[in-house]
This record gives C-alpha cells, sequence and structure tokens, in this order.
C-alpha cells in the first residue's frame, strides 16, 4: 500500500464479487499509466447509532476489511504492475464514491447486488452517481472479460 494518495487515479468501488470491476480498472490504469484506489464504504442498518452496540460495529467493520481484503487478493493474482491503493470508509457508498470522485479520473463500479427493498429506499449506486460524480462513471457486467 502506498503512504500517500494517488494522484488521479481510476477509483473503483467494491462490494462483494466485483472481479470483473476490478480487472476493469486495472487494466484501465495500465493503458493510462495511473494508479488504482479500490474502496469499500459500509454502512449500519437505518436503526440509528444509539441501538447499536460496539459489537455490530465491529462485526460491520470485520466484514468490509474481508471484502476490502478478497479484493487485493484478486488485484495481486492478476499480475498487473500498477500502484494499488486500498481504502474502507464508514458511511455511505454514494456518498464516499461521489467525494473520490473529485479527484478521480474515473469511476468504476460493478452491478449491484442489492434486493428491490434497498433500492427503493437507498437509490441504486451507479444511477446516483451517474448524474452526481464529478468523474465518468463506467459500470462493469459481472461476465465482462
Amino acid at each position: 500500500m502506498l503512504s500517500k494518495r494517488l494522484e488521479r487515479p481510476i477509483v473503483v468501488g467494491v462490494d462483494v464479487k466485483q472481479q470483473a470491476a476490478l480487472r476493469y480498472a486495472l487494466d484501465e490504469a495500465k493503458s493510462q499509466g495511473c494508479g488504482v484506489r479500490v474502496v469499500h464504504a459500509y454502512s449500519l442498518s437505518a436503526t440509528g447509532p444509539a441501538l447499536l452496540s460496539g459489537e455490530m460495529m465491529d462485526a460491520a467493520a470485520e466484514s468490509a476489511y474481508q471484502i476490502l481484503d478478497a479484493a487485493r487478493e484478486f488485484v495481486e493474482s492478476q499480475k498487473v504492475k500498477v500502484p494499488v491503493e486500498y481504502v474502507v470508509e464508514f458511511g455511505s457508498a454514494t456518498q464516499t464514491l461521489e467525494n473520490e470522485s473529485i479527484s478521480a479520473r474515473s469511476l468504476v463500479l460493478g452491478p449491484e447486488n442489492a434486493s428491490w427493498y434497498e433500492r427503493i429506499l437507498a437509490g441504486e449506486v451507479g444511477s446516483w452517481l451517474a448524474t452526481r460524480a464529478q468523474c465518468p462513471v463506467i459500470v462493469v457486467p459481472d461476465h465482462w472479460s
């Protein structure tokens, strides 16, 4: 991991099984001569912080780091020689990635695995970012190669 933030990287937002998005971001970074910033944002349910225990917060953070570790393992298996930075943020995916878009070359996402109920309540991350991000947004299908 790099000690300072990459300059104008391709940012890839990851969740569970976002390998196609990671592969696309690595290929683009190689062709553009830049780095990749792998970002995972996590939050807790709508119950509110007052009702959440420290154990619930710890479990959510642990799950987030497991997702990022899986992304790191996949990236390392690809043997692409570009600088890669890994970040876990507490907060909504939409707000975190919108903030990331300010200094990104592009924002790469995989398809969402949200239920219809979650999409009604929170909106789709890709749709939200397509209208608000400060850089191009690319949504990569699961089976892209």
